[in-house]
């Protein structure tokens, strides 16, 4: 009886757990849309720079959904962008711009694994005065 009932437990936490799992990742995805839709409506509101920050912000919550992916694309190329940086041969996965906005450094992945694991990384410096 008692192995009965911690069978039981065990097989209710497994399923508690997935279920978690579960929740967290439909979290993700909720706040990821939250964030493209107000990435959407600043850029509506012609505050393209909230809203760049906002389309960024909800590809980076995760597994992006394809309208957080596509609220991003349609920002990062309408008017008032002032450069796409060119040179990264993979996505680029993070980057940063100096205080003074002189200089930025980004960062992706330069060479991959048959399975998809990054085997070196790659940086680049972004004279930004230059472009």
């Amino acid at each position: 009886m008692a192995s009965g009932v911690g069978l039981l437990a065990l097989i209710l936490a497994v399923l508690a757990f997935f279920s978690w799992q579960q929740s967290a990742r439909q979290a993700s995805v909720n706040l990821s849309l939250n964030l493209a839709s107000a990435a959407q409506n600043a850029y509506d509101a012609g505050q393209g720079d909230l809203a760049l920050a906002l389309a960024v912000e909800a590809v980076g919550q995760g597994q992006a959904p394809p309208e957080a992916l596509q609220a991003l694309r349609t920002i990062a190329y309408s008017p008032g962008t002032r450069a796409i940086l060119k040179g990264h041969s993979q996505s680029v996965l993070a980057a940063a711009i100096s205080s003074d906005a002189e200089i930025a450094f980004s960062g992706s992945c330069a060479q991959m694994n048959a399975q998809g694991a990054c085997q070196s990384g790659e940086l680049i410096l972004w004279d930004l005065e230059t472009l």
